[in-house]
């Protein structure tokens, strides 16, 4: 997992290399949000992304082993564009 510095360096870095990251999006009603963000120092969130699927998907399977009342089909990963 990456920190806070190294996360805001990926999605910067990410946003003009062309390098594919992922994200966890959350169903909100009929929508879907990416709710998992990181909160630095500075109160301001950066949204959670991923370098590869597989690190998201692990994301999910963490959260829904520990929230078992959750629902798998709540969760998906998109490419971040």
């Amino acid at each position: 997992m990456l920190n806070a510095a190294q996360m805001t360096c990926a999605i910067f870095l990410a946003s003009f290399s062309g390098v594919e990251m992922y994200q966890v999006l959350t169903r909100t009603g009929n929508d879907w949000t990416n709710c998992w963000t990181n909160f630095f120092s500075d109160d301001k969130g950066e949204p959670w992304v991923f370098a590869t699927i597989e690190e998201a998907q692990a994301e999910i399977d963490d959260l829904l082993q520990e929230m078992p009342d959750y629902d798998a089909e709540d969760y998906r990963i998109e490419r971040v564009q």
